[in-house]
């Protein structure tokens, strides 16, 4: 990294029971997330609707309406239960695409 980069004033903490992004306390805060982890890993899959982990209180979200709206469109939040499915592809490396070259 070039020594003029900006170093980022945010990080991630990763406990066993919650993740969470903290931000240097000169910054103001839009939105937290504060999660039981597997809660809102269940959530994120689709296995669990994030309005039942809200209502049992195993993720609280808290911050302006539109701040919410937006955290819960990026990470693609359902309200009910809905399975995302994933595909997975093996990449070309950088030998490969040379050697049809």
């Amino acid at each position: 990294m070039p020594s003029s980069a900006p170093l980022s004033r945010a990080f991630q903490r990763v406990t066993p029971r919650a993740a969470a992004w903290c931000w240097a306390p000169a910054r103001t805060v839009d939105i937290v997330i504060a999660a039981d982890l597997a809660a809102f890993t269940k959530v994120w899959l689709g296995y669990v609707g994030l309005t039942a982990a809200l209502e049992s209180g195993k993720i609280s979200l808290q911050g302006s309406p539109r701040a919410i709206t937006t955290v819960r469109r990026l990470l693609a939040l359902p309200d009910e239960p809905k399975l995302k499915s994933f595909r997975f592809s093996a990449f070309q490396s950088s030998s490969g695409v040379a050697a049809q070259q």
